[in-house]
């Protein structure tokens, strides 16, 4: 048995009793086939007991459901609850489970030559139907569920239950063939689906190729199948984890489920040999990776929701596991100012079995908070810059200070998009100001193809700019797009060197008919905060109407002429002021801030009453031009308690953006 584990489970049991009770009560509820799949609303639903693996029983069907109950995530729970308590309920359970998974699921063949050498002649498509679930009967054996198996489930039952009865030899026979199986489709098949290795997949699978090879060093081709998943993981980290660290499919949710099983993975290899797979550059980029969550997470201690993504405390478990293999406590104070101790140790109880002392995080807890009392700030403030442009990615951040009240903004445009995880949303951003989300991505709620995926993937659910009421590009499915121009960040620099809290991030994308440039300008730093939009839309006909979107995280809002209150009882406030050349509007919208889940939110849209046939802004000033040129100026502005802000003055044109807040003249060309 893996002596760590061990001491783990006697640290809980002498120093967590709730997170004991807390195991023991999700193992129970496993031991009578109860658990929580996607479609089963966050609650418990009967999988069958055994569980009936190709069958899904959630109320939504929803298509993950089988998925996600083939990667056995509730043996692990049944397992620490074996270490905690010693009942052998748990451990059976489990080994009761493999052998009717192993004689239920049984594994498609993959084609061979005669000498046993895997044929090249294998075709992607068959590949596809066994491997990838292009037939729902071979769903256990998606590629993806193989790897999810080898780091997530299937290791523990030779790290915990070697050495006792459970395993019998039946039970040790059984699971080295199937772990060898399982290799065999992540060795050959795996590569064939995602051969540019630039997809989450590919990196999670390889991930369960380097488990089932360093858990399991005793089978036939282990030495192998660990060379091959460390520099498959190399390339994956190259290949998918861009300049400045981001993963390259521009979802936060995704750049920390990756960046969290490499972080693994290292600590799989050190725990085994002392780390003789990885090269310090590989090492280097998850270190740069772990800046790029800290950017990306809200001052609430939250990711960024960006396309298909959480509002969870996913940033949290990065750094805490970036903390298990460096030991870096920086980034983990950093950390605890944003999110709290209190989340941060909710999360670090979630992940507690793979630190190696978790004795220690008590005594660092008691560290940082002996230095926010005595107000020493510097050890943290000077960590990391307030602000970073992710070229690659075309992604801006900035934010006025590493704690939780700070005023921040996440802004994106980047088309074509990298794949089908990105959402509708051009020029769209994420706005939180004094411990609050303002401005929210709607998150993903479902990858079933419903019409609440298509509506939380819409343009029409973000903060953008559409024109006569159409989506910026076609929506074909839940994994499909249709052509979308392109699009990217052009320009990130200070306004005014003389304040540094003025700047100005310019994006454009060029549509079917349409260019598109939006400016925003970021007044953090003014006595009362702004956030200035300035929309101008060249290549519209004389009859082409132009809508703005804003997905506001509220259920509260009053409009009086172009102003519009949004205000919950005791948070900040959020008051979005038009220039007058588009009409207010409210309606019902939807934020999901985890899978399956969603709850109401307001949606603020701006639209053009009418099309006017002479127009300021006409293209390049002539009135005889068949195209038009628009400017729209809106200012976001947040307060801390609902009050009075005056606003006069707001519009943009070609001269520039004008305004005044308050007694002061704002004007930026």
């Amino acid at each position: 048995m893996n002596q760590r584990l061990i001491e783990t489970a006697s640290f809980i049991n002498r120093h967590i009793p709730d997170l004991k009770n807390k195991i023991i009560c999700e193992a129970d509820l496993a031991l009578e086939g109860m658990l929580i799949l996607p479609g089963s609303g966050g609650s418990p639903v009967f999988v069958g007991n055994p569980p009936m693996w190709k069958e899904n029983p959630t109320p939504q069907k929803d298509r993950e459901a089988v998925f996600v109950l083939n990667r056995m995530g509730h043996w692990k729970t049944l397992i620490e609850a074996f270490m905690l308590t010693g009942d052998g309920r748990y451990a059976s359970k489990v080994t009761t489970e493999f052998k009717d998974w192993v004689q239920a699921c049984q594994r498609p063949a993959i084609p061979l030559s005669g000498a046993g050498v895997y044929s090249e002649e294998s075709q992607t498509a068959d590949l596809i139907d066994k491997f990838d679930a292009g037939e729902p009967k071979y769903a256990p054996w998606r590629s993806l569920e193989a790897g999810f198996r080898m780091f997530l489930s299937w290791y523990l039952i030779g790290d915990c239950l070697e050495d006792t009865p459970y395993v019998t030899e039946e039970i040790r026979k059984g699971l080295r063939q199937s772990v060898t199986e399982h290799a065999e489709v992540l060795e050959f098949v795996s590569p064939r689906l995602y051969p540019g290795a630039d997809h989450n997949h590919y990196l999670m699978e390889m991930c369960g190729l380097l488990f089932a090879a360093c858990k399991f060093p005793e089978l036939t081709g282990a030495g192998e199948w660990r060379a091959l998943a460390a520099a498959e993981l190399e390339r994956c980290l190259a290949r998918q984890y861009t300049e400045g660290g981001g993963q390259l499919e521009g979802c936060p949710h995704y750049h920390n489920e990756c960046l969290v099983l490499l972080l693994r993975a290292l600590l799989a290899v050190k725990e085994k040999n002392g780390n003789v797979c990885f090269t310090r550059a590989f090492e280097e980029g998850l270190r740069q990776a772990l800046i790029y969550t800290l950017h990306t997470c809200r001052p609430t201690g939250v990711g960024v929701p960006w396309g298909d993504s959480d509002a969870t405390a996913a940033p949290i478990k990065s750094v805490l596991y970036g903390w298990f293999v460096f030991g870096d406590t920086e980034l983990l104070e950093m950390a605890v100012r944003l999110a709290g101790q209190d989340t941060v140790r909710g999360v670090f109880l979630s992940c507690i079995w793979d630190c190696p002392a978790p004795e220690r995080f008590e005594e660092l807890m008691r560290q940082f908070e002996n230095r926010m009392r005595k107000g020493e700030k510097e050890s943290w403030k000077a960590g990391l810059p307030l602000t970073a442009w992710f070229k690659p990615l075309s992604q801006v951040c900035i934010r006025t200070a590493w704690d939780r009240e700070a005023v921040s903004l996440f802004f994106a445009c980047r088309l074509p998009v990298q794949n089908s995880h990105a959402h509708m949303d051009p020029g769209g951003f994420d706005f939180t100001a004094y411990g609050r989300n303002m401005i929210a991505d709607p998150g993903r709620f479902t990858y079933n193809e419903i019409p609440e995926r298509a509506l939380l993937k819409s343009a029409f659910s973000h903060t953008t700019l559409t024109v006569n009421g159409k989506e910026p590009f076609e929506y074909r499915s839940s994994w499909s797009y249709g052509e979308q121009g392109r699009g990217k960040i052009t320009e990130f620099s200070l306004e005014n060197r003389r304040n540094p809290g003025l700047y100005r991030i310019e994006a454009e994308h060029i549509l079917e008919g349409y260019r598109h440039q939006r400016v925003l300008i970021t007044g953090f730093s003014e006595v009362q905060p702004f956030l200035a939009v300035i929309d101008r839309v060249e290549g519209l006909g004389r009859e082409d109407c132009v809508e703005l979107h804003f997905q506001v995280n509220y259920t509260r809002g009053r409009s009086a002429g172009q102003t519009t209150v949004f205000w919950e009882p005791g948070a900040p406030s959020l008051i979005i002021a038009g220039d007058g050349r588009m009409k207010p509007s409210l309606r019902n919208g939807w934020i999901s801030e985890v899978m399956d889940q969603k709850r109401p939110s307001l949606i603020l849209d701006f639209q053009e009453e009418k099309c006017r046939k002479e127009y300021d802004g006409l293209k390049d000033g002539g009135g005889n031009s068949d195209e038009e040129t628009r400017y729209f100026a809106t200012v976001l502005l947040p307060v801390r308690a609902e009050c009075n802000v005056d606003v006069r003055g707001l519009y943009a044109d070609k001269s520039g953006f004008h305004m005044e807040l308050d007694g002061m003249t704002y004007h930026i060309d």
